[in-house]
């Protein structure tokens, strides 16, 4: 079931009261799957935790990259100590050359070495940046898996009519039976055809058609 209404706070307002529990046909009270879809910096704190970004962390089973990212810290400093190195060994053969001492050949195997170790820590850390290119790549596939996951397991979702058209809803498959829009007599009629796009079965408008007109008259 998709309900909307034309703006967030009445949609959070829905939510809040879906949160507290409906009654049931036996007459207990009954909690529904909710979804709550819209930008966060535009939603209620207190529906939060019904929001499919933080139903989807909540889900996703925690990505293993931590060692991937410590280790490219970890090379970084190296790769970067062995620079200066080998910086600080070029300089001083340098000067031994300049001052004609004879021990400065003794630098050159020191260099070599370093730049050795110089280009393996490069391929190495070419190596952890496609790990982890790679780990970025699976965590949004499994991302867009738990959304849809969330989606289809969901009894009712919440949106504004204009978050009907969410990228969200274009790209995860769902089908409503139904679709409630709330304050229908306060929204404007294109925005309230963006949630029969789903092809519903039903579709009921809830709203005073002479509440706008009894707020304009008073004093």
């Amino acid at each position: 079931m998709l309900i909307c209404a034309p703006s967030n706070a009445a949609v959070d307002e829905l939510v809040i009261r879906f949160m507290q529990g409906l009654q049931s046909p036996k007459g207990g009270k009954w909690i529904p799957k909710i979804v709550r879809l819209g930008k966060s910096d535009a939603i209620n704190a207190a529906v939060k935790d019904v929001t499919l970004e933080v139903l989807v962390d909540k889900t996703m089973q925690p990505i293993c990259n931590a060692t991937v990212v410590q280790n490219l810290d970890d090379l970084r400093q190296q790769h970067t100590k062995a620079c200066a190195e080998r910086v600080e060994k070029q300089k001083a053969l340098d000067d031994a050359r300049a001052q004609n001492i004879e021990h400065s050949i003794g630098l050159l195997p020191e260099i070599d070495t370093l730049s050795s170790t110089i280009r393996d820590l490069r391929s190495r850390l070419d190596q952890q940046r496609d790990q982890k290119k790679e780990i970025g790549r699976n965590a949004e596939i499994l991302r867009r898996q738990c959304q849809q996951r969330i989606m289809n397991e969901s009894q009712i979702i919440c949106a504004t009519l204009s978050g009907a058209g969410h990228e969200m809803l274009r790209n995860i498959n769902v089908d409503f039976e139904t679709v409630i829009i709330d304050e229908a007599a306060q929204s404007v009629e294109l925005s309230a055809l963006i949630p029969l796009k789903f092809g519903c079965e039903k579709c009921i408008l809830v709203g005073d058609p002479q509440q706008l007109v009894c707020m304009h008259q008073l004093p």
